[in-house]
């Protein structure tokens, strides 16, 4: 459950990636501009200065090659994966509008959905990015958490709430499988 929580997380995430990274440009270089005032400090104020430099700037690498692995990890999947994912991902598709665009049941979307999730998080993990090493390196990033946090908060509540009680009504088919459905 936590490799997909973390794949959503990071999927989720994506795209605010190209919004943060210029945010930071424009930190670096308003440190920058600063720095040509930081005379009074002397050699620890310039210290300090060239530290958070330095910071921010380990920080977008760090954000770059998370970005690079989820692109990696989509183009290292199966065609029809990466399609569901980046259609409910960065396109913002709900599963259901997915499933109509290829015409298959939400049920057959959803395990799609699932498989999908998996392999993203294999590759992922190929690439040096499990769990572990997700909330290693990226369990500063606030925002990301927060996506984490909601995702896990989420996938708690719906646990919590009581199923639906279903009754399967069960049919002969033409093939040797009965056809079974939900009520």
């Amino acid at each position: 459950m936590k490799n997909q929580l973390w794949t959503k997380t990071i999927l989720d995430g994506y795209m605010y990636i190209n919004r943060i990274i210029p945010t930071i440009d424009k930190q670096v270089m308003a440190l920058s501009l600063t720095s040509y005032n930081v005379q009074e400090g002397g050699g620890d104020a310039t210290f300090r200065l060239m530290e958070d430099v330095i910071e921010l700037i380990e920080r977008k690498r760090k954000l770059l090659r998370l970005k690079l692995a989820v692109e990696e990890s989509l183009r290292g999947i199966s065609k029809d994966y990466a399609s569901v994912l980046v259609r409910r991902y960065i396109d913002k598709i709900s599963l259901k509008e997915i499933a109509k665009e290829k015409e298959k049941t939400y049920g057959v979307m959803r395990r799609i959905y699932n498989e999908a999730l998996s392999a993203c998080y294999s590759k992922l993990c190929e690439l040096g990015y499990n769990t572990s090493e997700l909330q290693k390196q990226y369990g500063d990033e606030n925002w990301l958490v927060g996506i984490y946090s909601q995702k896990l908060a989420k996938s708690a509540s719906a646990k919590s709430t009581p199923e639906k009680i279903s009754t399967k009504v069960c049919q002969k088919s033409n093939s040797s499988f009965p056809l079974c459905f939900s009520i």
